[in-house]
């Protein structure tokens, strides 16, 4: 391998002892052509606090916001103090393969025209895990990004693109995606795995999932040519209100559940779920708590 090195930037909130575990697989790479950031945002929880504080490494640079910038003001500032050409994110509560460095160098350097790497993504919990290979069909878009949205990029197409929206609190890395595709940008594929996601319930995109719909609108107008016809615009509509109509659900939001199911119905034909939460939403309050209290017992 050349002396090709690229940075690994770890960004922190509220990840709690997570932290230690993402530092952790960074450290337990097979290669050591990597330099290290670690950036803390604003309004940071206690752990993560305490273990910025106290980590210090030869190989790590560290940055701290005193307000809240949100998981794109962060990314964005580990981008800037990068000292490669390549910038590779890791969120703080995620976890690195051990050989997924080793593994992106070696494609950067069969495919030197590469502007950004993907491969395959494994999704876990503490009794669950699932591996997500790249979807093929650039339709799916419209939902969300073809692969890992935190996938290794070269740190002159961030720039080139113009980085993330200011407009978008979440869901900028999915606008970002849509902007390397407007572009026809291409990337080289490696059938490895190169990044492990940790499902949490209370993420940041969770507790700002009412901004949604606002941030679909904007990124529908972002991106004019991608949704150019009406049958893209009422898949990601649909996409957007089905999933705020489950998470309601989930939570027991009756009302807003059923709200955000009948405006799905605007966009795309009816699923099961659907049919339970109006139904739900009928009942008499205590019918509904017994129907919940059923399912826990």
């Amino acid at each position: 391998m050349s002396e090709l090195k690229i940075t690994i930037g770890i960004t922190a909130f509220n990840c709690g002892k997570y932290l230690h575990d993402a530092i952790r697989s960074v450290f337990d790479q097979n290669t050591d052509h990597w330099l290290g950031l670690l950036i803390l945002d604003g309004g940071a929880d206690k752990q993560s606090k305490q273990i910025f504080q106290e980590f210090d490494h030869p190989k790590f640079q560290k940055y701290a916001f005193k307000e809240n910038q949100g998981p794109y003001g962060t990314r964005a500032m580990a981008i800037e103090l990068s000292k490669t050409d390549w910038y590779y994110q890791l969120d703080g509560d995620d976890l690195l393969p051990k050989n997924a460095i080793k593994l992106i160098l070696e494609t950067i350097e069969t495919n030197p025209d590469a502007e950004f790497v993907y491969g395959n993504c494994e999704h876990f919990s503490n009794n669950s895990f699932r591996i997500k290979t790249p979807i093929k069909d650039p339709g799916a878009l419209c939902v969300g990004p073809l692969f890992n949205a935190q996938s290794p990029i070269k740190i002159s197409l961030f720039e080139r693109i113009g980085g993330f929206s200011d407009e978008l609190f979440i869901n900028a890395d999915w606008d970002f995606w849509l902007s390397v595709y407007d572009n026809n940008i291409t990337g080289a594929y490696t059938d490895n795995l190169l990044y492990r996601r940790r499902q949490r319930v209370n993420n940041v995109g969770t507790e700002y999932i009412h901004l949604r719909p606002k941030i679909v609108e904007k990124i529908i107008q972002r991106h004019p040519d991608f949704f150019l016809d009406d049958q893209r615009k009422n898949e990601t509509r649909f996409n957007c209100y089905q999933k705020l109509a489950r998470y309601y659900k989930s939570i027991g939001d009756r009302k807003s559940a059923a709200k955000y199911a009948q405006e799905a119905l605007k966009y795309g034909d009816s699923i099961p779920a659907f049919d339970t939460i109006l139904q739900e939403e009928k009942m008499s309050f205590l019918r509904y708590k017994l129907r919940r209290l059923g399912r826990f017992v």
